[in-house]
């Protein structure tokens, strides 16, 4: 029972489930393993391109539940882009480190600042926030738009 097994036969509609709710909330995020395991619960592992990916352990009631009823599918959706969100701001900031770390040879603009579209420089000072790499300065206008 508590032994993982790759893809198990039962969970396919679940499976399935998980999979398409993750291209809805983004079409390039796979999912990698689904696992029945540890008991009672589904071990799923979501990557996007160019990552492992992490893992996350969800309750096999609730997913059975989304299958039928409303509020259990939000949860799922809302664990789901929770996951998503995390690779997707550890991706923007490791993304963020390496422009940091090869700042001695870089002399134009290292990226794009995501609220105001201009040149992001090398000494230019950066807030990264839901995925978003911005200017410092470009963050209370962002925030007073409601992005």
């Amino acid at each position: 029972m508590g032994t993982p097994r790759p893809f198990d036969r039962d969970a396919g509609p679940l499976q399935v489930l998980v999979r398409e709710l993750l291209h809805d909330l983004q079409p390039d995020a796979d999912l990698v393993e689904f696992l029945d395991s540890p008991p009672e619960h589904y071990t799923v592992r979501i990557a996007l391109p160019g990552q492992l990916g992490k893992t996350l352990i969800l309750s096999r009631r609730l997913l059975e539940a989304a299958r039928v009823n409303p509020v259990a599918l939000r949860s799922v959706r809302l664990l789901l882009r929770t996951e998503l969100s995390q690779q997707q701001t550890s991706r923007a900031l490791e993304r963020a480190r390496e422009a940091r770390a090869s700042r001695a040879v870089i002399e134009g603009p290292i990226g794009i600042c995501d609220i105001c579209e201009k040149p992001i420089r090398i000494h230019d000072r950066v807030v990264v926030r839901q995925a978003r790499v911005a200017h410092a300065r470009c963050l209370p206008r962002a925030l007073d738009a409601g992005g």
